[in-house]
């Protein structure tokens, strides 16, 4: 109506008539057309405007609005999805990243009255401190956009074209806004959000308590398999010749499988094992000696 010479700016309820032209007149045809364009491409009826009655709605089919909203629908669907597949994707990947650096490190608590939980608490906290030194490297790879823009229009006088590329836009930006301003969320965009919150681990810190209270600790990859532990272990002992085997407790679990990935043994984020010689009935102190303390000498961490 402004393009066609009326004006608003001085009371709302009320509009002025400043002329008309022919210019008014073409604008304002062009306008009713694109209109009449857009609401026909999404499937609806505009009735002839020069039969118009204003008791009766100018548009009279909407089953085009249903149409576009189930499409629309279909669509946000499929996108979820995607973006839901996309992250599994990209964190199965991530899983199966090796780790180079063991960050071997051995740990002795200086009270030898401290107990299991103290002892977990402890290093539970020191992982965590660890984690987050790493967490800013990580994030980039853990997250996926799965946001889409809207494009906007800006009209900035009374003289500019409104195309019906322009229209289009600006319907587009109302629904675009319209779904993010929704309080409804169905089942794929729960899962989705569900997953994007979900907590993943590539990693694992690998701890093994030695009868004569010595922990032995190394980081391993999610997918690496149980073998690598074991190897890891046989590597920092002072007879690795000597046969001997690795348990969680309680209860009692020895995981001999070497070929089982140390996810699905269980033992990610992080875990305690124990340390027991085969050709010994119980593994006492006396049984030692165990790990070879000139090598790791410098890797003893005294708590």
């Amino acid at each position: 109506m402004k393009l066609a010479g009326f004006s608003f700016d001085s009371n709302p309820e009320f509009v002025e008539f400043n002329g008309w032209g022919n210019e008014q007149e073409q604008n304002i045809g062009v306008s009713v057309k694109n209109m009449m364009t857009l609401v026909d491409s999404i499937g609806g009826k505009v009735d002839d405007p020069n039969k118009f009655n204003p008791f009766q709605s100018g548009i009279s089919s909407t089953t085009g609005f249903n149409q576009i909203g189930e499409a629309r629908h279909v669509d946000k669907v499929k996108t979820t999805m995607d973006a839901i597949q996309q992250i599994k994707k990209e964190r199965e990947k991530a899983l199966e990243t090796t780790v180079e650096d063991r960050e071997l490190t051995v740990i002795k608590f200086m009270n030898a009255q401290t107990n299991l939980r103290q002892m977990n608490m402890f290093l539970a906290a020191r992982d965590q401190q660890l984690e987050e030194e790493k967490k800013q490297s990580e994030a980039s790879t853990m997250q996926i956009d799965t946001s889409v823009k809207a494009a906007g229009v800006k009209i900035g006088s009374s003289h500019h074209d409104i195309t019906e590329e322009d229209e289009i836009a600006a319907a587009v930006k109302l629904i675009a806004e319209n779904e993010k301003n929704s309080k409804f969320r169905d089942k794929r965009s729960i899962e989705l959000e569900k997953v994007q919150k979900q907590a993943h681990h590539t990693r694992t810190k690998i701890r093994v308590k030695f009868p004569d209270a010595y922990i032995l600790q190394g980081t391993f990859g999610a997918k690496e398999k149980v073998q690598d532990v074991l190897d890891f272990v046989r590597s920092n002992l002072a007879t690795p010749d000597r046969p001997f085997y690795l348990f969680e407790t309680p209860p009692k679990k020895v995981h001999k499988n070497g070929q089982v990935t140390l996810i699905a043994s269980k033992l990610v984020p992080s875990c305690l094992l124990y340390f027991a010689w085969e050709d010994v009935e119980e593994t006492k102190m006396e049984n030692g000696p165990f790990m070879d303390m000139m090598k790791v000498k410098d890797k003893i961490v005294m708590i």
